[in-house]
């Protein structure tokens, strides 16, 4: 037997119609309510965040949930819709995928293993663990990796920011849920700072006093090297002469060395030369000479004349002995005490390097054996070229750093006559270039 249910209203009783309505509604949620969703029993999800690895439009990155479920039903799948709107219809911000997407095994959950991801639904990060039956506890964190941003058109559409709608299941298949919860993040364009950093060198030329690569300082930097030249003092032809000379020395520069400092940010390096400077005279103008003077007209001014009023040199690195009439030049190392910009110890370490030519021994190690006036032979070796053409020294080219910040190289100076070496005031100059290439 059927029952029906009739209603019925007399006149417009405005009362009668209120009920009526109410009787309805009353009628169809009677009959609707064994059809509702099992979310409806969902509790509310709490302190809820997403932690993006990087909110680069587009970029692909990590998604890390960090949350706290109120239930602690055993959870077996769990799920992250990202939508363009926190309810209401669920759209996919354009440029966001899962595609490719892996997880990281969840805490709190439960389980700590047996989770895996499920990528077949677009624009939902899923995991699930059908084993999984031990219940929920504490905070919970769920990583997802390899999840791909909305991209940088979204920011235009949508200002950026999303929604991910959580939920978690009690079973597998994303069906019968247990809390849910939403949260926002959002993609935003980079910022850019601009700078720049304008070329630099910074080079002098001088004497100092320092007669080490690590120990002393020559000066804070190039503002405050000083002097323009150094002495040998009074030659002996039984003894070598080497600056920083004091013995039979008395002008203001004696005792000093000559320096070449150097800071340069150059990308591929600082290359240092020296030209003998011409002085007047005849023949052999770039040497240790009295100006003005004719000198023996031999191409070769390595021995060829004792008697001229030129000293003879070698353009290879040689030791000097008393058997030899012998002016020369040596780096005998690179003082790094102005250097704070890096780590410089001045024994091999400094960005800049000394040609082979010119590097006392041949080695890294300072040249600090031949002080003053010695009876020869000296183990370090000295080098001049008289031509007045560039000669390289050192060079930061090569090294793994090649920027400089105030290395200092130490340039020492010796002299030998023989008896025969005719008396007088003799003279030798040199250009130093620096050249930096960005």
């Amino acid at each position: 037997m059927s029952k029906s249910l009739f209603v019925f209203v007399k006149g417009n009783d405005i009362r009668s119609r209120v009920k009526l309505l109410l009787v309805a509604l009353l009628f169809i949620w009677a009959i609707a309510l064994p059809l509702m969703p099992e979310i409806a029993g969902a509790q509310q999800i709490t302190a809820r965040s997403l932690t993006l690895g990087t909110a680069v439009p587009s970029a692909v990155t990590s998604y890390t949930f960090n949350f706290t479920v109120p239930q602690t039903t055993a959870v077996k799948s769990f799920s992250a819709q990202v939508c363009s709107a926190a309810i209401g219809t669920c759209t996919t911000p354009s440029g966001f995928t899962v595609t490719g997407s892996s997880i990281s095994q969840p805490t709190g959950l439960g389980a700590t293993t047996g989770w895996t991801i499920s990528t077949a639904t677009a624009g939902q990060l899923r995991m699930s663990n059908a084993t999984n039956a031990t219940a929920s506890s504490g905070s919970q964190a769920v990583f997802f990796t390899s999840v791909t941003n909305p991209n940088a058109a979204y920011i235009t559409s949508n200002g950026g920011a999303f929604y991910v709608r959580m939920t978690t299941y009690s079973d597998a298949a994303w069906t019968t849920a247990i809390d849910t919860g939403t949260v926002a993040a959002a993609v935003v364009q980079t910022l850019q700072v601009n700078a720049q950093v304008a070329e630099s060198l910074t080079f002098c030329v001088g004497s100092t006093t320092v007669d080490s690569d690590s120990t002393g300082t020559v000066a804070s930097d190039c503002s405050a090297v000083a002097g323009s030249s150094v002495n040998l003092g009074v030659l002996d032809s039984s003894k070598i002469n080497i600056t920083p000379m004091t013995t039979n020395c008395v002008p203001a520069d004696c005792g000093k060395n000559g320096v070449a400092m150097v800071r340069s940010n150059a990308l591929n390096g600082t290359v240092i030369y020296y030209d003998a400077v011409q002085q007047s005279g005849t023949n052999h103008k770039g040497t240790l000479r009295i100006a003005g003077q004719t000198c023996d007209a031999s191409a070769n001014n390595a021995s060829t004349s004792n008697t001229d009023q030129c000293f003879n040199i070698s353009t290879t690195q040689a030791a000097f002995t008393t058997a030899n009439e012998r002016f020369g030049m040596t780096v005998a190392g690179v003082n790094c005490g102005s250097t704070t910009s890096y780590t410089c110890t001045g024994t091999g370490t400094a960005n800049l390097v000394r040609d082979a030519a010119y590097d006392g021994g041949g080695s890294s190690t300072y040249q600090a054996t031949d002080l003053d006036q010695i009876n020869g032979p000296t183990s370090n070796g000295y080098a001049w070229d008289e031509s007045g053409t560039a000669v390289q020294i050192a060079s930061s080219a090569a090294s793994t750093i090649k920027q400089i910040d105030d290395e200092a190289l130490i340039l020492k100076f010796a002299a030998h006559p023989l008896i025969t070496t005719p008396f007088g005031s003799y003279q030798a100059q040199a250009d130093f270039i620096a050249v930096s290439t960005y």
